[in-house]
């Protein structure tokens, strides 16, 4: 594998780093050291072992100071590693001395166990010393080799034939070395490009954020903007409107005059929403709750929307209770929260179909306000999308609606303002039902669960509208937003 200066030196330094997390199993040699001249302490071998350990041990503390000085003088990783590969096969060397001290004086059972020691100490290096595998063959075959040789010495066909497997043996450690590094170098990229695919995601995020909240401010600084000549078109439309300074003469401006007013009170509520939208979502929108009546603010919206229904050919069917507990809520809100709904239930139920306003208390602590519509419905996989900010489901035959997306997400933040939840449901048989669940203050709290005389149906339930698909609140942070 080709790889450039930066990414070898980078290589380099998590070898490093690899060799110093195993810095403290080298210290096993003198533990593994003392327990073999505690196990031979009664033969012949056991004074020369007594050296034998004293310089396994120098090497041990030389070869850890050693590496923690270049360390420290700051020298080149390469040179580092190296470093470490001496001190290693100087450790190996160490190693190879204990079947050379028994080699005259010692039994059989003497070199089989100094070679049971070898075999356990080279292949336990192998996770710590893996990680520069010059380092390992310099600690393996430093202490294997000598070994065998020490086997083959012996002439006798037991010892030939433990030289033999213990060639073998530092054969396959040699290719499990092999295959350990390549594993290890190819992690260490894998790691490396995983950094950096992290980073570049937390800079992405980061810009994305950042285009966010530049959108908000850019769309609330913009409606600010479009408000003061929009308000003008209004009030000069409606001047021209009512003829106050004068006849306009032909009675086609009079009617023109009053499209334009039309027109500009609807991109002034659009222009409106857009800023409450804007508010909302940087989370500066604030509330001027006081004590009100739910029911009735609900009745007041179904007024005021009567002739748009009757123009679309749809009938709003009303399954009020007598009466609802008192909320905590804005006036101004809580009317803009039933206003939208009700104008996109109008607007997208079919003519001839029917919106169902109801509302029930759900247990003493709660109550609900639901709008549905016998439209074609959303498809459950489009819920989501039907509260995104600015997101319109592209449906051709609802193409032509007014509006530009912000209704729903912007009810929802509303009501969450209130400390309720807003549900969409989408009933497998058609419609939308939106439903907008407040909380009762405990002073106004009932347990009664109104519901519709004429149907028998729960008041929050209109379409059977638990069989469709439904939108929780998002935990907060969450971008979501409407159609």
């Amino acid at each position: 594998m080709s790889i450039d200066t930066g990414a070898r030196d980078y290589l380099r330094e998590r070898q490093l780093a690899g060799l110093r997390q195993g810095r403290g199993a080298t210290y096993v040699n003198i533990a593994v050291a003392l327990a073999a001249l505690f196990a031979v302490r009664d033969t012949p071998s056991s004074l020369p072992l007594v050296g034998w350990f004293a310089a396994l041990s120098t090497i041990v503390v030389g070869r850890t100071a050693v590496t923690m000085l270049a360390q420290k003088q700051g020298v080149s990783p390469t040179w580092q590693l190296w470093v470490h590969a001496a001190g290693a096969t100087a450790n190996g060397v160490a190693w190879a001395a204990l079947p050379i001290i028994f080699m005259e004086k010692a039994s059989g059972m003497e070199l089989a166990f100094a070679g049971f020691v070898i075999a356990g100490m080279t292949a336990g290096a192998l996770s710590t010393l893996c990680w520069f595998r010059p380092a390992y063959l310099g600690y393996m075959l430093s202490a294997t080799i000598p070994l065998a040789g020490v086997y083959f010495y012996q002439a006798e066909t037991m010892y030939v034939s433990m030289g033999i497997c213990t060639l073998l043996y530092a054969a396959i450690l040699t290719s499990a070395s092999a295959t350990f590094g390549r594993q290890i170098e190819e992690l260490l990229h894998l790691k490396d490009d995983l950094e950096v695919e992290r980073a570049r995601l937390a800079f992405a995020r980061e810009e994305l954020v950042f285009a966010d909240r530049t959108k908000w401010k850019t769309l609330a600084h913009l409606s600010h903007i479009l408000r003061t000549p929009m308000n003008a078109v209004i009030g000069f439309s409606d001047i021209l409107q009512s003829e106050r300074f004068g006849s306009l003469g032909s009675p086609q401006y009079k009617q023109y005059a009053a499209h334009i007013n039309a027109s500009g009170i609807r991109a002034l509520r659009t222009i409106d929403d857009i800023l409450d939208a804007s508010d909302a979502e940087a989370g500066t929108l604030v509330l001027s709750t006081s004590r009100l009546d739910p029911l009735e603010l609900v009745r007041e919206c179904l007024v005021q929307h009567g002739e748009a229904a009757a123009g679309a050919g749809v009938t709003i069917e009303e399954r009020l209770p007598a009466a609802l507990p008192r909320i905590d809520g804005d006036p101004l809100r809580v009317r803009q929260m039933v206003d939208s709904l009700l104008d996109n239930a109008i607007r997208y139920a079919l003519p001839g179909g029917r919106v169902i306003v109801s509302a029930r208390t759900d247990g003493p602590d709660w109550m609900e306000i639901s709008i549905a519509d016998t439209g074609r419905g959303i498809p459950p996989e489009r819920i989501g999308d039907a509260v995104r900010p600015f997101v319109r489901l592209d449906d051709p035959l609802t193409r032509g609606h007014e509006g530009v997306g912000v209704g729903l997400s912007l009810t929802r933040r509303l009501v969450e303002l209130h400390g309720g939840r807003f549900d969409l449901q989408s009933p497998s048989g058609g419609g939308t039902v939106a439903t907008v669940r407040l909380p009762v203050p405990p002073a106004e709290a009932t347990d009664g669960h109104p519901a519709d005389p004429a149907s028998g149906l729960p008041a929050a339930d209109p379409l059977g509208a638990g069989r469709g698909a439904t939108v929780k609140p998002p935990a907060t942070g969450e971008m979501f937003a409407s159609a």
